[in-house]
């Protein structure tokens, strides 16, 4: 019975699961529902914390990126009072974003790192003098760097060192360093140490970390430079260079690297490092203080080095003829012209300026070619003058340059002698101006005997920078008329005679016996007619007899053999004509240099080529050409065509004699005949694309990259004007690089 009873006790508890379920069930529901509360809490709290610190990261970011954006931009001056790129280690207020970033405040702090190791920084005004010069000195001392050749893991450092007369064998290297940015760092293999002229030479010292990178420093204990392998240079300047390996991320290479050299033995030259390279460090703090987020990053910006002689902006040459030929007489200008134009239009061929571009100079440039028989002689010059109230010409025998002299034997010089004045400006307001400086060249290899025919060439400049930047500025900024035009005219006035001096050009009004009313030439327009002008003070002699008195001849009068009293040779060298050279800048033309060769460089001469020197000795050194230095080509940019361009204004070609070439550094420019204006062998011929009448050349050649002719980090280049069947007078080269400015974005980056 008890089991019985058992068995059905046992039966009966079926229900029992679905009690203790529920039970446990409503137990669930009393903690879960807090315990998801919490978790929820919990969540939203992270969230909240998270995102807090995800948006003070990207407003301290922004701060880096607007920093960036002002280094590459020149902006810093906006933020920074005072700020001076030459001012290593300056510490300068902090600035801020002017609006927050995710509803934070920004704070930015920005110093120019300096980066050559165990050299003291400099202050600004040292820094720069070292870095840029000066337009009358140069640096003579620089060191640069980047890839060698075609390799990606072979870094070059080449310094160049113009010594003057201490000559090559004095100056000594004591230590050269780099800086290799964050990533990057020396593989050894350094090409001096299998140079026995370097020894003794030891392997460098590395410092990681060194200012968020690597420094690398080599001590040469006093080595000369002169033991440096050379690269390309003899004479001065001294170029030397070596190489070594680095390792780095993927197909990337160190274009932020800083190089320095620090030396002795000349005086005034201690060091010098890599001033194409800057390097900031930035940082950007977000958030309320004590809870920001702060990022540190170092930037790098790149640009091509300012020199002293360099010009900063791109640069538009025009100009014309003040001659003409006789249309009986083609091949000989013989008529003055009254005046003539060029225009300067907005756009961006060649003679034009970007609409909106500022002018940041403009200089004025005329030349010609004057027969001394037009002016008055001294009676003690031995031409049996009587006029003793006149110029004559004295020739420096040391140079070559001819000056003129009044009676008094003060120098006159050009400018008194009326051809260093002319009439310059826009339509409504011309006005006269005189050369600011002036050379002239005696004729030396005339055919006449020198005495007697005392011929010359002149070259004039005037700074007509405040005559042409308002007029120019309002034709070519946005609703501009689009056109600007510049007239260049002969002075006004006559030369009285007394007494008078038969065969010499009178005023129109005078009778052909009359010679009692001045002497004048008579001056054209454009198309050749005869104007009612007429000047005693010509910008250049005519290629014609006497006017006004054919049977007249100078040559007889003055016993010149027979042979060359008709010779219309005689005046083959007649020319007269400007050029006006704009220097402008625009967004565009940021980072581009040009350096302009001219009679204020104290390395250039005025003069001429004549056979048997028929290449221009224009830096007068006493040897064909010239040398231009003082530049730094910068490196290439990918699918650029041109390394360089080169103008010339050219006086006295002659587009009937040929032979003549362009050349630097031995090789011909080969982009010299892209133009119709611009035959091969003949680019002298009197005729330019911004030029409307034959007499001078203002002609633009183009150095490519694939020339091999100029190459990275090049400082100097020999030019040559070979012009062997026509003489040339050479007035100024202009030579310009593009320089492409980058930032480097951030070297390193560290968030706290």
């Amino acid at each position: 019975m008890k089991g019985k009873a058992s068995r059905k006790l046992i039966k009966g508890e079926m229900g029992q699961a679905l009690m203790i379920v529920l039970i446990m069930m409503l137990f669930g529901s009393i903690i879960v529902v807090p315990v998801l509360s919490h978790m929820g809490t919990g969540l939203k709290v992270g969230q909240e914390v998270f995102e807090e610190k995800m948006y003070q990261l990207y407003a301290a970011d922004s701060g880096v990126e607007d920093a960036i954006w002002r280094v590459q931009n020149d902006k810093l001056t906006d933020v920074f009072s005072g700020y001076d790129p030459y001012y290593y280690e300056a510490d300068y207020p902090p600035y801020s974003l002017p609006s927050q970033v995710n509803g934070k405040d920004v704070n930015i702090t920005l110093k120019n790192v300096w980066i050559p190791k165990d050299i003291d920084a400099p202050g600004p005004d040292e820094a720069r003098l070292i870095i840029e010069g000066t337009e009358e000195n140069p640096p003579k001392l620089m060191i640069v760097g980047g890839l060698s050749g075609t390799s990606a893991t072979q870094y070059q450092i080449g310094i160049i060192y113009y010594y003057g007369s201490e000559g090559p064998n004095v100056l000594r290297v004591e230590k050269i360093g780099i800086w290799l940015p964050a990533g990057f760092h020396y593989a050894g293999n350094c090409s001096l140490a299998s140079d026995p002229d370097t020894t003794p030479y030891s392997e460098p010292d590395v410092y990681d970390p060194y200012k968020s990178g690597e420094a690398v420093v080599w001590d040469f204990s006093s080595l000369l430079l002169n033991n440096f392998p050379g690269s390309g240079s003899t004479g001065s300047p001294m170029v030397k260079s070596f190489t070594f390996q680095f390792s780095g991320p993927l197909q990337q290479f160190p274009g932020a690297a800083v190089s320095w050299v620090d030396t002795t033995g000349v005086s005034g030259i201690n060091y010098t490092w890599d001033a194409d390279v800057k390097v900031y460090a930035i940082t950007s703090a977000a958030g309320v203080t004590g809870k920001e987020t702060t990022v540190e990053a170092y930037a790098g910006k790149i640009e091509m080095r300012k020199l002293g002689a360099a010009r900063s902006g791109d640069y538009v040459a025009i100009g014309n003829t003040l001659m003409m030929p006789d249309p009986s007489s083609t091949s000989l200008r013989s008529r003055l012209l009254k005046q003539s134009s060029a225009s300067i239009t907005a756009g961006s061929g060649e003679g034009q300026i970007p609409v909106g571009a500022t002018v940041a100079a403009a200089y004025l440039y005329w030349s010609g070619f004057i027969d001394h028989y037009y002016w008055y002689y001294h009676t003690n010059q031995g031409h049996g003058d009587p006029d003793a109230t006149g110029w004559y010409f004295s020739s420096n025998s040391d140079d070559g340059l001819g000056t003129l002299y009044n009676v008094n034997n003060l120098p006159g010089i050009i400018a008194n002698a009326k051809v260093g004045t002319v009439s310059f400006g826009t339509t409504g307001a011309m006005q006269d101006v005189t050369a600011e400086q002036w050379e002239v060249y005696l004729k030396n290899n005339d055919s006449y005997p020198q005495d007697q025919e005392n011929c010359w060439y002149y070259c004039c400049l005037y700074d007509a920078t405040d005559m042409v930047k308002q007029p120019l500025e309002n034709a070519i900024k946005p609703g501009g008329s689009g056109t600007c035009n510049f007239t260049l005219s002969h002075v006004n006035g006559v030369i009285n005679q007394t007494p008078p001096r038969p065969g010499f050009p009178r005023v129109p009004s005078a009778a052909s016996s009359d010679h009692t009313n001045g002497y004048s030439f008579y001056l054209y327009n454009s198309s050749g007619t005869s104007t009612v002008g007429y000047t005693g003070y010509p910008l250049g002699t005519p290629a014609t007899k006497l006017p006004g008195d054919p049977s007249y001849n100078p040559n007889k009068q003055r016993g010149v053999s027979s042979q060359y009293w008709t010779s219309p040779n005689r005046y083959n060298a007649s020319y007269t004509g400007w050029s006006l050279v704009i220097i402008y800048s625009t967004p565009d033309t940021k980072g581009h240099q040009l350096y302009l060769y001219d009679i204020k460089n104290p390395n250039f001469k005025f003069t001429e080529a004549f056979s048997p020197n028929d290449n221009p000795d224009f830096d007068g050194d006493g040897t064909a050409g010239g040398k231009v230095s003082g530049f730094l080509v910068p490196a290439q940019i990918s699918g650029e065509t041109n390394a360089a361009k080169l103008t010339c204004f050219v006086g006295e070609g002659d587009a009937q004699n040929t032979g003549e070439h362009i050349r630097m550094n031995g090789a011909n420019i080969a982009g010299a005949y892209n133009n119709p204006y611009i035959p091969d062998g003949n680019m002298w011929n009197s005729s330019s694309v911004v030029t409307s009448a034959p007499g001078i050349d203002i002609d633009t050649f183009y150095v490519t990259w694939s020339s091999g002719i100029l190459e990275k980090d090049d400082t100097w280049a020999q030019v040559d004007l070979p012009s062997p069947n026509d003489g040339i007078t050479l007035i100024y080269i202009i030579l310009s690089f593009r320089s492409k400015v980058t930032s480097g974005g951030t070297l390193s980056y560290l968030v706290r």
